[in-house]
């Protein structure tokens, strides 16, 4: 309504007070068509969130800290990690106003969020953290926690990792026990560019070429090599941003929001872009291969959600995976990148798939491999044989391989044997205890009768007693 030349308008869910403009009636109302839009997408796609039957086998260690990364398990992981941009501390992931679109949920994201459960929302956080109740590392949205290690910051561009990286060293070393520090493995997430992306056309110093990118991972996994002892890093290559190029045709809104956030997508073209992708993908891989790794450090390339289009749902884009902005990955994206990340870490190296939404039933739990449940590496890619350090006694019990879904050839025997001989072993010596007690007691009670008889009658030899 009107009140002194001024407009009163209960603009999604909160008030604002502004001159009256036709611009801002027409953005309201592109913004009000967009988010209609989605919500129908997203009541159609009807997605199950998390996994609320986690039904895999969780005991995967015995206990003793592996000394090699290509011997870690899910159990193995005590600390995770995360560095990024605004993607990784799930901006606008739970939107649903204009006056939230800015706003981060760390307590979301598909790497470290702790405020959901696996049965709400997947997490990498909340899904090791069935195998170790112990991990560290789970963010909020709600308050700052002391073992928050996720240095993801919105807006950033690749060449501020550095800088993310050095903050984690110096938050795991003055934050983790120092036995902790030293012997907990670590998983370390980088997903990072998009940014760069953004404004790669308006730069005229290179600082957001494929080279620039490429030396920045390099210094960072340097960093992190030389002063976190045992880690596993998982990398991302960026999503390639002009896949959002797709939702102008119909949604004016999302055009307007691209032109502010990510004025690249319009001045770009698809041949372009994709250009400028594969040469960032190429540097990426360049700097993994090249990396030097060890014992206690490595290094995989995570395409999961490396998207080339926004998913389709019939004819047009699914809305449903793209937060309110327009732009971001929506809560239903960060669950399935998740469980998607969580796939490939057991997937042979450069072997890893990207989500496939066509096929992929993401309610369907996935449980590390039992012939192989090591987080794969190049090292342990083929010929991966898993074992506990009672491998040759959990294989026989398991039927053979980590087999837990029967029994057969030499385990039954086995069993059966064992069994028997266990048996035969318990009687034995279950009769040979009480005849050595009864033994005992009666020689007990001879001496007893004898102490008590008439000092003349010691030398009787009866049963009077």
């Amino acid at each position: 309504m009107f009140f002194k030349n001024f407009l009163f308008l209960p603009a999604l869910g909160f008030a604002i007070i502004f001159p009256p403009d036709p611009k801002i009636f027409e953005g309201v109302k592109e913004f009000n068509d967009w988010r209609v839009k989605r919500d129908e997408l997203i009541n159609l796609t009807d997605y199950k969130f998390g996994w609320p039957d986690f039904a895999c086998e969780t005991l995967l260690t015995s206990g003793d800290v592996p000394k090699n990364v290509h011997k870690i398990t899910p159990s193995d992981i005590g600390i995770i990690a995360a560095l990024g941009d605004s993607v990784s501390v799930a901006q606008a992931a739970e939107a649903e106003t204009v006056s939230e679109l800015l706003n981060i949920y760390p307590g979301s994201n598909f790497v470290s969020g702790g405020d959901v459960r696996l049965d709400q929302q997947a997490t990498l956080f909340n899904i090791f953290h069935q195998y170790n109740e112990k991990l560290r590392g789970a963010s909020s949205s709600r308050i700052k926690k002391f073992y928050d290690f996720n240095f993801a910051v919105a807006g950033q561009t690749s060449d501020q990792l550095v800088n993310q990286t050095l903050k984690l060293v110096e938050r795991l070393q003055n934050r983790l026990p120092i036995e902790e520090f030293q012997n907990s493995w670590k998983f370390v997430n980088i997903f990072i560019g998009h940014n760069d992306f953004c404004k790669i056309c308006l730069n005229s110093s290179q600082i957001f070429s494929a080279q620039q990118f490429g030396k920045s991972i390099n210094q960072s996994l340097n960093i992190i090599k030389e002063n976190i002892p045992k880690v596993f890093v998982n990398i991302m290559p960026p999503i390639n941003v002009f896949i959002h190029e797709a939702t102008h045709k119909t949604l004016p809104f999302c055009e307007t929001v691209h032109r502010k956030t990510c004025p690249c997508i319009l001045e770009l073209s698809e041949v372009e872009f994709d250009s400028i992708k594969k040469d960032y993908d190429l540097e990426l891989k360049n700097v993994i291969e090249k990396i030097g790794r060890n014992d206690t450090f490595d290094v995989v390339l995570s395409p999961a959600i490396d998207l080339d289009k926004i998913p389709q749902i019939g004819n047009t884009s699914n809305l449903a995976f793209i937060a309110l902005d327009c732009f971001h990955l929506s809560s239903i994206a960060h669950d399935i990148s998740a469980k998607q990340i969580w796939k490939g870490l057991f997937q042979y190296v450069n072997h890893k798939e990207n989500v496939d939404f066509e096929t992929e039933d993401f309610s369907k739990v996935q449980c590390p491999p039992k012939e192989c449940s090591y987080l794969r590496t190049i090292e342990n890619s083929k010929n991966c044989q898993y074992s506990l350090p009672t491998g040759q006694t959990r294989e026989l019990l398991m039927g053979g391989k980590g087999k837990t879904d029967g029994f057969s050839g030499i385990s039954l025997f086995f069993i059966l044997a064992m069994f028997v001989v266990g048996t035969t072993l318990i009687l034995i010596f279950t009769k040979y205890s009480f005849s050595t007690q009864n033994s005992i007691q009666s020689q007990q009670f001879e001496n007893e009768r004898r102490r008590l008889l008439p000092i003349a009658r010691t030398d009787l030899d009866d049963n009077l007693f």
